[in-house]
């Protein structure tokens, strides 16, 4: 079978000009165009903000990577690892990872040639009724001479898209995790606080026994006894609040762990825990490169300038490339002599080879007001970059300063307290004697069930504060689920 030549160039006599002019003049023009490209490129910047030396406070131990096992609670890590894949807030969060990686693979694609494959077929039919049938069958080839770096650029800030929807999925992760966290020992302090509850309407109502007694003998007057019963009712009042925020915290945890409220087993017999020491908040320098938003935002800036150079590469001209290899049979015969000698279809190729300039020349301004619009958004993004490091180091020394002034309220409270047991079982002993007042034992013991209230919330409020803090030196991990594919995108 005879194959003619895959390169089919039209005769240009006529324009006194060789094939090797043409190619030389081509050549050169091109190598002033990659000579000329390498001019656009993203461009370093410097940021205002500086890192303090130090941190206020800092203890010695590391925190854990998973923040959250710290806090030895073999209960509050089952939670965090089940949100962690149930979660729907967080599995939409992964669904937008997926759309990142989606439009960098398609981005990437734009840097090779695409081929397709094209099939024609036609009958046309004559006043003599004759008839012709017509097929062909080809490949057809474009690519862009990417001279500008317009593609890379647009591949490169798809790229830096996903590293930043990959920090976001993590900063959500830990978010998700704290807001668990403070839910659950939220929850340990209700239930504390209505066995505290339950214990006082016991304490309350003996009291209640003891002064109707007194009033029984004509010691105590019937106002004593009327505020007693009043103490009964208002604490037992309190236990109905407590029920109800406990239900409302099972359902919110619940929630929390992808399930409907009442379907998950929570645990009733757990108790608030103890602190583990301070972790040590390392350098306020380190923690610009651990925390997940710092980084999140980091990316958006290199995707920011990327966009900016692919701007900037689109006012200049774009070359592009088209090949096509082709084959035609057609026929006049009756039934068409193509259907009985499909071999024919081969035996005659024509190929083509073509370059376009597209330069753009009158545009109203649109790819100028692009340049601008992506500058905008970049110094947009570093001025949030600026922001969110400073609300690192102000969320840090927030966490310290909190739990260190929570630890000493709560000492205090201790203290009050004990003084208050004091105070209770001296005026009790006077009350039965006669030494003192109904009103002095009633206040005292008002007061002593009060701080032992209080110190329990004081205690969550100290967890909370150490969570905050946990959350604000978390980083250094990311999720990983075999149902999201590594990405591996050159920007080179």
């Amino acid at each position: 079978m005879n194959i003619p030549s895959l390169l089919y160039i039209p005769d240009i006599d006529h324009h006194r000009i060789d094939r090797r002019s043409w190619l030389r003049l081509f050549m050169g023009f091109t190598m002033v165009l990659i000579m000329t490209g390498c001019l656009i490129d993203p461009q370093p910047f410097d940021l205002k903000t500086r890192p303090p030396d130090s941190f206020t406070l800092s203890g010695s131990m590391p925190l854990p990577d998973k923040w959250w096992e710290a806090f030895d609670d073999p209960v509050l890590n089952r939670m965090i690892e089940t949100a962690l894949t149930d979660n729907f807030s967080l599995l939409a969060t992964w669904d937008r990872l997926r759309q990142a990686e989606a439009i960098a693979v398609r981005e990437r694609a734009q840097r090779f040639p695409g081929l397709n494959a094209t099939n024609t077929s036609s009958r046309s039919r004559d006043s003599e009724s004759n008839q012709t049938d017509r097929v062909g069958i080809g490949l057809q080839m474009a690519y862009e001479l990417d001279l500008w770096g317009r593609v890379r650029a647009n591949t490169s800030a798809a790229y830096f898209d996903v590293q930043a929807s990959q920090a976001d999925l993590t900063v959500a992760a830990i978010t998700l995790s704290a807001e668990i966290a403070k839910t659950w020992y939220s929850l340990l302090e209700q239930q504390g606080q209505l066995s505290l509850l339950e214990n006082q309407i016991f304490t309350n109502e003996q009291v209640l026994k003891l002064v109707t007694l007194r009033f029984r003998q004509g010691v105590a007057s019937a106002a004593d006894v009327l505020r007693q019963r009043q103490l009964v009712e208002q604490t037992r009042g309190d236990t109905r609040d407590v029920r109800a925020q406990i239900e409302t915290l099972s359902h919110q945890l619940a929630v929390l762990l992808g399930q409907p409220p009442k379907s998950v087993d929570i645990p009733r017999d757990n108790a608030l825990i103890q602190l583990p020491p301070l972790p040590s908040t390392g350098l306020p320098g380190e923690l610009i490169h651990r925390r997940p938003d710092v980084q999140a935002i980091f990316y958006q800036i290199q995707a920011a300038d990327a966009r900016v150079a692919a701007a900037i590469a689109d006012r200049f001209p774009r070359i592009d490339l088209a090949g096509a290899l082709t084959t035609n049979l057609s026929s006049t015969l009756a039934g068409g002599a193509f259907a009985r000698t499909p071999a024919g279809l081969f035996a005659s190729w024509l190929a083509t080879v073509s370059a376009q300039i597209v330069l753009p020349i009158i545009d109203g301004g649109a790819r100028r007001a692009e340049v601008d619009r992506t500058k905008a958004v970049l110094s947009e993004v570093l001025h949030n970059y600026e922001a969110t490091i400073l609300q690192a180091f102000q969320e840090v020394e927030n966490s310290l300063i909190r739990e260190a002034q929570q630890r000493e309220k709560a000492a205090s409270l201790e203290e009050q307290f004990q003084l208050a047991t004091q105070v209770i079982q001296r005026l009790r002993a006077r009350y039965i004697h006669g030494g003192t007042a109904y009103l002095d034992v009633l206040n005292a013991l008002s007061s002593q069930q009060g701080l032992e209230r209080q110190i329990l919330t004081a205690r969550r409020t100290l967890i909370d504060f150490r969570v905050d803090l946990a959350k604000a030196l978390a980083g250094g991990w990311y999720m990983t689920t075999p149902e999201i594919r590594e990405l591996t995108i050159s920007t080179g």
